[in-house]
């Protein structure tokens, strides 16, 4: 059967329109559906394969489970089914064009124009690896560009296609044992996967989004040539450094991509977010207002980790599905319209013997790879990339190893409260403590003594010269000159603490006033922090547990709750003395068990303040009023996910 001759036959309740793209196992159609009446990517399995009962079976099930992920940056999947002999899985139809596209028609990318794309990707990649379901086919081909304005890919949106198939079609070629089965594409293909076995996880969607970015960054993919080139290159091959073809790549993204590109797992970041984090670091450039969110209706089901910050340390906290602050009635997946801007006050809303591979390998090589869904196909023909978006597999259960970092001052605990000294990063006390307060904005550089001369020496008996005064002395400015005001708020502390300064680096934002909300926990705290007028508010959740030996640690989730869900977000019962979080801090708590799990059960109630947030290079500082309940405090909030507090 060509696949010209599906134009214009129903295949269930879908009415077959045009072809819009075709791959090695699979063709995917624009199709019309009849009882929804919406138009939606159709995929339908070449009718040479529907004979093998295991194959479809697994591609059923497959599918079912790739349409759990319920993420702003992952290609949803409405339908699975068969009719007329055929096995076919419906999709979003999207609209735009593939990443693939874009590097075609641009070449390369500037660093500040790839990272907003690579920040959506890593969330939709920790978020699916949280549910144990790795891609393994992490590629440009796969990911689909969204609003793209004419300018640039700032505020476009990535989304990731192709997730939970691949594996149940690549697993039905025959002549290969389960062992031999190799999954991907060679160009983006991690070496755990050439080798084969069961080593791969997720580490190896990091390596491939690593080929991505290098491949993004400087036109060409680390390893280049023939199949087996390529092949051999990611096993015992060496690449070129990124900045070696473009100045003005910052060196420093050299460093990232060794160690997003080490063949050992082990070496690598050990998440996606991780990655995108060193990144931006190596760039110099703070994590911006995310892209819009897909709305979710006021009842929002769960909640992501903002991209680019956190920490893999202990304790590890796996993403969870995104949503915004503000509920929005368009259908799903609809642009929605822009929220209602936020008042700017305290009130929170109510919250990883090569030759004989390679045979395995070639024989592996079929004809193209994934299709993606999208209504731009129409022209592509045979893309020559792998048919399908990739299988869901578990991930190994040997734990990774966390990420290392500078230990940074601990939270203290309730029961370890102790006075605040000014000199030293301090805890998050209970109200026992007497602060030490000081105010809020007036603190200015200390004036430096004016030079004086020295008294002139006594004469000698012989003439002398006139004596001369001695050198003066040229003060030293206590903050070095930066291009962005330093907020009077944090001058003092920046003026004492060096240390401080120097891993923060310069301001990368003017003085933001916002509102703040917090909660002490029995091993740590959480903290609302407001978002702009039209944008989102953020809840850092700050990690230290003394008895376990864990240092200080931050990660930042978008608020989904708003004003007028419910407040409860569940119905446990806290042992007494303890208190159950509500509002916002309630549905993080609620929907990640290992949030909960790390930070136990709440010690205080949550207490609303105003405060002042300024970013910077390598981190943000933020100055609240009220220190939970120990007076004016400043939470510095480093990019490599440590965390320290020092009074105001």
């Amino acid at each position: 059967m060509r696949l010209e001759d599906l134009k214009g036959r129903r295949l269930g309740r879908y009415e077959i329109l045009e072809v819009l793209g075709r791959g090695g196992m699979a063709a995917v159609y624009r199709a019309r559906d009849t009882v929804l009446r919406r138009d939606v990517a159709l995929k339908i399995l070449y009718p040479q394969y529907t004979g093998d009962i295991a194959l479809v079976e697994r591609f059923q099930r497959e599918a079912v489970l790739a349409a759990g992920l319920d993420h702003p940056n992952i290609l949803p999947i409405y339908d699975v089914g068969d009719a007329d002999g055929l096995v076919y899985i419906a999709m979003r139809l999207l609209s735009g064009q593939s990443f693939a596209d874009v590097l075609r028609l641009h070449g390369a990318l500037a660093i500040g124009e790839l990272l907003p794309i690579i920040d959506q990707v890593a969330s939709a990649l920790d978020y699916a690896h949280a549910r144990q379901i790795v891609h393994r086919d992490i590629k440009p081909a796969n990911i689909l560009i969204e609003g793209a304005e004419p300018g640039g890919l700032t505020l476009a949106r990535a989304i990731l296609t192709d997730f939970g198939i691949a594996k149940s079609l690549d697993s039905a070629v025959r002549g290969l044992t389960a062992t031999g089965v190799l999954i991907g594409t060679p160009e983006y293909m991690a070496p755990e996967q050439i080798r084969g076995g069961n080593a791969v996880d997720a580490r190896a969607d990091i390596y491939a989004l690593g080929v991505l970015v290098y491949r993004a960054l400087t036109g060409r993919r680390p390893y280049e040539g023939g199949t087996e080139e390529v092949l051999m290159g990611h096993l015992h091959g060496t690449f070129a450094l990124p900045s070696s073809f473009d100045s003005a790549i910052p060196p420093a993204i050299d460093g990232v991509m060794r160690t997003v590109l080490a063949r050992d797992p082990a070496a690598r970041y050990q998440s996606a977010g991780e990655f995108a984090r060193a990144l931006r670091s190596a760039a110099g450039l703070e994590l911006p207002t995310p892209p819009p969110a897909l709305r979710r209706t006021s009842d929002g089901r769960a909640v992501v980790p903002s991209v680019a910050v956190g920490s893999m340390g202990a304790p590890a906290l796996p993403t969870v599905s995104q949503a915004t602050r503000k509920g929005h009635a368009a259908p799903p997946y609809a642009r929605p319209a822009t929220p209602a801007p936020q008042p700017r006050t305290a009130e929170r809303a109510a919250s990883p013997a090569a030759w004989v591979l390679l045979g395995l390998v070639l024989a592996l090589i079929i004809g193209g790879g994934g299709l993606y869904a999208t209504g731009l196909l129409r022209a592509s023909g045979n893309a020559g990339v792998p048919t399908s978006p990739v299988a869901p597999t578990p991930l190994v259960a040997t734990p990774l190893p966390t990420e290392q970092a500078p230990a940074a001052t601990a939270i203290v605990l309730p029961s370890e409260a102790a006075t605040i000294e000014a000199s030293a990063p301090t805890a998050l006390a209970v109200p026992t403590p007497e602060p030490t307060k000081a105010p809020p904005r007036a603190p200015t550089r200390a004036p430096t003594k004016a030079p004086t001369k020295a008294p002139t020496a006594e004469p000698t008996a012989e003439p002398t010269a006139e004596p001369t005064p001695a050198p003066t002395v040229t003060p030293e400015p206590t903050v070095p000159a930066c291009p962005i005001e330093l907020a009077a708020e944090f001058e003092l502390l920046l003026g004492r603490r060096s240390a401080v300064r120097e891993r923060l680096g310069c301001a990368a934002q003017i003085r933001q006033e916002r509102g703040l909300a917090e909660q002490q926990f029995e091993r740590g705290a959480m903290l609302w922090v407001a978002g702009p007028p039209d944008g989102i508010g953020t809840i850092y959740t700050l990690f230290n547990d003394r008895t376990q030996g864990i240092r200080s640690t931050w990660q930042s989730y978008e608020d989904t709750w708003s004003e007028g869900d419910p407040i409860d977000s569940g119905d446990r019962e806290p042992p007494p003395g303890l208190i159950e979080p509500l509002n916002g801090f309630g549905r993080l708590w609620y929907a990640n068990q290992s949030i909960a799990d790390a930070l136990g059960w709440a010690t205080s109630a949550e207490n609303a303040s105003n405060g002042v947030m300024q970013r910077f290079a390598n981190g943000r500082l933020v100055y609240s009023s009220l220190g939970f309940g120990a007076g004016p405090m400043i939470y510095v909030l480093y990019q490599d996910g440590t965390f320290e507090a020092y009074p105001a």
